[in-house]
This record gives C-alpha cells, sequence and structure tokens, in this order.
C-alpha cells in the first residue's frame, strides 16, 4: 500500500497548506516511512516471528521502500541546500522599483525569501542540515518582514500625500514633491535588503512627506 502511494504519488506528493513545498515532500516522505515502521517495531518486540517466511518478505519489502523513501527525502534536501542560495539575488535587489507605465512605485520583495525562511524553519524542525546563509536569513525575518511593512506604509502615504497636493495646489508644491522624490531615489539605486541603513531612510522619506 505505501509503495503504491509513493510511485502514484511521487511526482505531487499531498502537501498540508502550512507547508513550503520542499519540506512538505520531505514531510510525506518521512510520513509513509513511519506507516511501514510501525509493523517492523512490533517485529522487534516478537523476535521469534522475524524467522517466518512471511517476516522475512515483509522484511525484503521494508528495506526497499525505506531505501526508496530515503533516497526521495536525500535529492529533495540537497536541492534544496543549492536552491536556497538563489535567495541572495533577491536580497541584493533594490528595496523599490518604478513602473515605467505609471510612474507608481512598489516594494521590490522577492516572495521566495519568506518561502525559504519558512523552508529553513521546517528544516530545522525536521532535524535536516540547513547551510550557513538559510541560519542566517532566518535570524534576519523579523527584520526583513518590519522593514517590508515599513516600506508599503511609505508607499501608502506618498501616494496619498501627491493625490492630495495635486489637486489642492499643481505648481506651487513642486519643490515639496522633488524633496520627496529625492528621499526616495537611494531605495530605487543603491538600497537593498541587505543595507544597515534602512532605518535612516524610511526616516528621511518620513521627514519629507510631513514637511
Amino acid at each position: 500500500m505505501v509503495s503504491r502511494n509513493y510511485t502514484k504519488q511521487k511526482m505531487d506528493p499531498p502537501i498540508g497548506r502550512d507547508l513550503p513545498p520542499v519540506a512538505g515532500k520531505i514531510l510525506w516522505a518521512r510520513q509513509l516511512y513511519r506507516r511501514i515502521q510501525e509493523p517492523m517495531d512490533l517485529f522487534q518486540e516478537s523476535p521469534g516471528v522475524l524467522a517466518t517466511p512471511e517476516a522475512k518478505r515483509i522484511i525484503r519489502n521494508y528495506n526497499r521502500v525505506a531505501r526508496v523513501l530515503l533516497e526521495f527525502e536525500m535529492l529533495y534536501h540537497s536541492g534544496w541546500m543549492k536552491q536556497i542560495e538563489e535567495v541572495r539575488l533577491g536580497l541584493q535587489a533594490s528595496l523599490l522599483v518604478k513602473c515605467p507605465d505609471t510612474g507608481d512605485l512598489f516594494v521590490n520583495f522577492d516572495p521566495q525569501i519568506l518561502t525559504q525562511i519558512r523552508e529553513t524553519d521546517c528544516m530545522t524542525r525536521m532535524r535536516l542540515d540547513i547551510p550557513p546563509f538559510a541560519a542566517i536569513l532566518q535570524q534576519k525575518q523579523d527584520a526583513l518582514k518590519k522593514n517590508y511593512n515599513k516600506l508599503q506604509l511609505v508607499l501608502t502615504e506618498n501616494a496619498r500625500v501627491r493625490a492630495k497636493i495635486q489637486s489642492a495646489f499643481g505648481q506651487l508644491v513642486m519643490p515639496h514633491v522633488a524633496k520627496v522624490d529625492e528621499a526616495i531615489l537611494p531605495g530605487l539605486t543603491s538600497l537593498n535588503w541587505t543595507s544597515l541603513n534602512i532605518e535612516k531612510y524610511l526616516s528621511r522619506i518620513n521627514s519629507a512627506l510631513s514637511m
């Protein structure tokens, strides 16, 4: 039964909604392994049973399926170990991007970063090795989320202020708009998610907006 389930579902295993994809696949394989391990535990409690032909057949099947499940886990774990290094590129992206057609600003945060943090949390709970970079990512997750949320708030306020002043004063407030643009510019050009001065950057934008 376990062997049939594995063969049928290995290309697209059923994964819990709250699990990231790679850890979900590994957990699925481990759940299958537990199902074949339970009869083996019973055999060990009754050593005399191990000598029967039926027990020997079950043990052979167990060894074969256990090896396949272990290889499945190792394959996905090693693939994840390489994949997480790609997140470095996301962290090196500028904080903001501007739509060339509309000029609208957006927070330039790769959602894969949070997915890989969740993968790392799950790998840690499953007692699997994680690369040093993944551990660093884990430590920085609160700061990354905080900066993302603050940037979203700043852009919302920026859009609100611009809509208000454009309709009310037009050309009179262009110097104010220019100062806001100047404060925002580093997020489009020089600052990324590893920068140490994001707090100061956000503070400068807020100051420019409130003038």
